[in-house]
């Protein structure tokens, strides 16, 4: 269960990760499939074993007394009415103690993933007490849960107390007025007590069922999502001209992020995006991932619309590099050859080599087979950083993608990795995304943005005479006009 949904959740579109935090992830997929294997378990062990005892039981106190047995079918009746009573408040009160244990796997994940944040900020103290805060909330949930949980077992034994009673009363009268034999009289009041515990473990079992109806609805609702970008059927694995946006419209919920694009990225070419934080650059470079399809408007890889084509085997044109430079708890070797099972080493020494990786990859301990650590905490920015354009390289992508590549570097690590990024984009369509503009002034084409549309596009020079958006962020960058020559500039980038 726990593989077919994760199977199913991590086909399911960018939007959905979005919408869910990864700690409440973690506990459908781990803690609510184990639930619900645990209950699916106890509820048929328990329905087949005392199913025969009753079904065994049931047979022998028909054939001793029909009148007698009639106590026996009020004693299950009123068990069942009494289980059909608690069932929707104890489904409740499962959901909510789920619920809020995921909340916190949530926060535990969340604290541990940004510890140095926290120690950064002094922040143990406060962390610690919002801990005990959600620790309150889940004991609240347990007791809860616990007392619908367990007041079945009080109300069951006075229901089969008073059915004893009434067996003992009612058999020793048949027996008395000779309606019994001594034979039957001792048979039935010792088949009549055994049928009872089985009877009583089925209705307890209906207690695991509520409990694996609840944790099973929070797996269905994983199971139940569907992914807002299908692949299509066309399989293309080569890039030949260029793609298209033609008035392209993009928005995250009622928040309107692109409006009216009309861009094109031709092969063989450096296009750039520059613009403010919230223009909409990144945005592009997920719709070119088809991470999302717009809500108005086509994009097109020569010619073709992108929501026709085979989804793997056109992501694997592309190579990404971006500013969170996330590796896996694994060697150098497996995170360059990602998702490769067996790496190649020819190959993933060549893209070490080109990503300027190489230097820093031969003193470590074991080379490629050195471990980076948990999101790759044993390597620098810089480092990281060109581990993750060796892995685009190792992959030789048609279309190579770079979200500010360089912006969290110090200015020796930008040094090496844009040298990394100069080598691989000669050879390859490449879209960059740039806060710094010395990185992009020499692009075949760069496209100015602004509030989600595009102001300008073209080369540096002529965008700088005409553009004053564009103007603006040179000056900002390189000085005041009266002193900033982009002919010098560009040449110097060069």
């Amino acid at each position: 269960m726990q593989a077919s949904l994760f199977s199913h959740v991590i086909d399911l579109s960018l939007d959905f990760f979005s919408r869910n935090r990864t700690g409440e992830l973690i506990s459908r997929l781990d803690k609510d499939t184990d639930a619900v294997v645990y209950g699916l378990e106890a509820i048929v062990r328990t329905i087949v074993v005392s199913g025969v005892l009753v079904l065994m039981y049931g047979f022998l106190l028909l054939k001793t007394s029909l009148r007698l047995s009639l106590f026996v079918v009020l004693a299950a009746l009123a068990q069942y009415i009494f289980i059909q009573l608690i069932k929707k408040p104890t489904q409740r009160r499962v959901r909510e103690q789920f619920g809020i244990q995921a909340q916190v796997t949530s926060y535990l994940q969340e604290v541990i993933s940004n510890i140095r944040v926290v120690k950064s900020f002094a922040a143990e103290d406060y962390e610690s007490s919002r801990l005990q805060r959600l620790s309150k909330q889940a004991i609240l949930a347990v007791f809860r849960f616990g007392f619908f949980k367990n007041v079945d077992e009080p109300v069951t034994f006075i229901i089969n107390s008073l059915v004893n009673v009434m067996v003992l009363l009612f058999a020793a009268n048949e027996f008395i007025s000779g309606r019994l034999s001594t034979t039957g009289f001792f048979l039935y009041l010792y088949v009549g007590r055994s049928i009872l515990d089985p009877i009583t473990s089925i209705a307890r079992s209906f207690k695991v069922v509520q409990t694996t109806v609840a944790t099973s609805e929070r797996v269905q609702e994983f199971f139940d999502e569907r992914a807002l970008v299908t692949s299509g059927d066309l399989v293309k694995e080569h890039f030949e001209d260029e793609i298209r946006f033609d008035n392209v419209s993009f928005a995250y919920g009622i928040e309107k992020v692109l409006r009216n694009i009309n861009l094109s990225i031709h092969k063989g070419q450096m296009t750039a995006l520059v613009g403010e934080s919230g223009a909409g650059k990144s945005t592009i470079t997920d719709l070119i991932l088809r991470f999302y399809d717009p809500q108005s408007g086509q994009i097109t890889i020569d010619g073709v619309d992108l929501r026709s084509l085979d989804l793997p085997a056109y992501r694997r044109m592309i190579g990404v590099v971006s500013q969170d430079n996330i590796l896996f708890n694994s060697s150098v070797a497996h995170n360059i050859a990602y998702p490769d099972d067996v790496p190649d080493m020819a190959r993933v020494r060549q893209a070490a080599q080109i990503a300027n990786a190489t230097e820093f990859i031969d003193k470590l301990t074991d080379r490629y087979d050195s471990l980076v650590g948990d999101r790759g905490v044993l390597l620098s920015g810089g480092q990281k950083q060109r581990i993750t354009i060796a892995r685009a390289v190792y992959h030789q992508p048609r279309i190579l993608i770079l979200d500010e590549a360089t912006s969290a570097l110090d200015t020796e690590s930008e040094r090496q990795v844009q040298e990394a990024i100069d080598n691989i984009i000669k050879d390859t369509t490449a879209l960059v995304i740039a806060h710094r503009l010395s990185t992009v002034i020499h692009a075949d084409n760069i496209v100015v943005m602004e509030a989600g549309r595009v102001v300008d596009q073209g080369k540096h020079t002529k965008l700088y005479e005409r553009c004053k958006e564009y103007k603006h962020f040179c000056d900002l960058q390189f000085g005041a006009a009266s002193s900033f020559n982009p002919r010098e500039a560009q040449g110097a980038q060069g």
